[in-house]
């Protein structure tokens, strides 16, 4: 039997509503994320695009402790490989990825301008 290779991209939420900012940042995730889509038509549907919520680490322990709770890192393996399992291409757990395309589509500016406050309130929350 042959095995299965898999190319997962990781990516943020970033990649749905930028960061106003972080516009460096936001760019790469999107540009990450389009990268991903055109190369899974090429490849007959194999990259899987990840958008994890905030994954406790050590990283996300200092800079996001104020952003609310934070998923452990093994739940959010064990969905992933779930979703792959499942033959899913994406993999956004959480409200926020769902919500934010809902806010992209319905009215982006004023997601626009969420984000930013969001933003700058964890950014002087640090």
């Amino acid at each position: 039997m042959k095995r299965k290779n898999y190319i997962i991209n990781v990516t943020t939420e970033a990649a749905i509503m930028p960061v106003p900012i972080l516009p460096l940042y936001s760019a790469s995730k999107t540009g990450l994320s389009v990268f991903t889509q055109s190369l899974r038509v090429q490849l007959s549907n194999q990259p899987f695009v990840v958008m994890p919520p905030p994954v406790e680490s050590r990283m996300t322990m200092q800079d996001l402790r104020n952003s609310g709770p934070l998923v452990l890192a093994a739940d959010f393996a064990a969905g992933l490989l779930k979703r792959i399992e499942a033959g899913k291409l994406y993999y956004a757990p959480g409200a926020n990825a769902w919500q934010l395309r809902l806010i992209r589509r319905l009215a982006p500016n004023v997601g626009l301008h969420l984000v930013d406050k969001l933003s700058r309130q964890q950014l002087h929350a640090v």
